[in-house]
């Protein structure tokens, strides 16, 4: 598997109510050489099962078992390939937005 043109990196702490849409959004852009990064940054609700339920290769998910914030989390994710993004796992982005 070649490295991704594009990672989109998400951390994620206690966001079940909106990790699914966020993990949508991204999966709904129209470039598709791109990999999600999800780091649960210590969820203690069912942050971790949600994710579970996406089978995309793209996706890819570490778990932290201490609070690294969402800085921190960044942080252990980015690493290779040319373009990186950032997004909230409470936000969506709209499709078309990576290019």
């Amino acid at each position: 598997m070649s490295t991704p043109l594009i990672s989109v990196v998400m951390p994620v702490h206690n966001a079940a109510p909106f990790v699914g849409e966020a993990i949508r959004s991204v999966l709904a852009q129209t470039v598709g050489d791109f990999e999600l990064i999800l780091i649960d940054d210590a969820s203690t609700d069912d942050s971790a099962t949600v994710i579970a339920e996406f089978r995309d290769p793209r996706i890819r998910c570490r778990r932290s078992d201490v609070s690294l914030n969402a800085a921190g989390a960044r942080n252990i994710a980015l690493a290779g390939p040319a373009e990186n993004s950032s997004l909230s796992s409470t936000q969506m982005i709209w499709p078309g937005l990576i290019v």
